[in-house]
């Protein structure tokens, strides 16, 4: 598992490590496989909430692992 950058994640990847809010809450699990429409979500949201991300970067794995 690896740290990477949101703009580096491609539809297809499956996520290492849960994405978190700025409330805590969990917005996606990990195991979860990035589908477009969840890409184009956390783009939106990085992007309006820059200053509230405590995390830069979303972790990876490949599938199985």
């Amino acid at each position: 598992m690896r740290r990477v950058s949101l703009d580096s994640i491609q539809p297809g990847m499956f996520l290492g490590k849960a994405i978190l809010g700025s409330e805590g809450q969990v917005l996606l699990n990990d195991g979860v496989e990035i589908k477009p429409q969840y890409l184009a979500y956390l783009k939106n949201m990085f992007t309006f909430n820059q200053s509230k991300a405590k995390n830069s970067g979303i972790y990876r794995t490949r599938r199985g692992t």
